[in-house]
């Protein structure tokens, strides 16, 4: 079923079998991941075994894109073969962009995702001067993240850039669609 979901989700992003191929791909590695929890079980995380998953995620996710974004098969592959080294293509990018690609990637890395966010945690502090058992009271709750003076300058940042850049154009994905 996942399978089939995500290739219709391809077809949908676009009437193109690169979409679906996209779409497939995405299937695949989700089907993948749930095999390799069933036959493997919930292990306890370590440090190395997060690196590797992450790095083979980004890895997995960013060969797919590559088919959302060619127009061909031809074009995905040979931009497969220069992301690998088979090919030699200058991107040429400037130092301006390499910056901002740089930040934005320690922004998607450093601010907190959805569960930090708006996951409640009980306060420990004040459970134990309540001796109130952690399901007992709802009412001593507090979000799990907080924002900081260093997180506030990252937002800053990543707004000042936005707004420089808001007289760019780029041609909406589906306009065509």
């Amino acid at each position: 079923n996942l399978m089939i979901v995500m290739l219709v989700g391809g077809l949908w992003h676009g009437a193109s079998w690169t979409f679906v191929a996209w779409g497939g791909l995405h299937g695949l590695y989700l089907t993948a991941n749930h095999l390799w929890r069933g036959w493997r079980g919930v292990r306890a995380r370590t440090p190395t075994s997060v690196v590797a998953n992450t790095i083979a995620t980004f890895l997995a996710v960013l060969v797919a894109w590559v088919f959302f974004r060619a127009a061909t098969f031809a074009g995905a592959a040979h931009l497969l073969e220069a992301m690998i080294g088979l090919q030699r293509i200058g991107f040429g990018i400037d130092p301006a962009t390499a910056s901002i690609i740089l930040l934005g990637l320690s922004l998607v890395y450093l601010l907190p995702d959805t569960p930090q966010l708006f996951a409640p945690v009980l306060r420990d502090d004040v459970l134990k001067e309540a001796q109130i058992e952690r399901t007992a009271h709802v009412s001593l709750i507090r979000l799990r993240w907080a924002p900081t003076a260093a997180y506030a300058v990252a937002i800053g940042l990543l707004a000042f850039t936005v707004i420089v850049n808001l007289s760019k154009t780029s041609e909406f994905i589906y306009y065509q669609f």
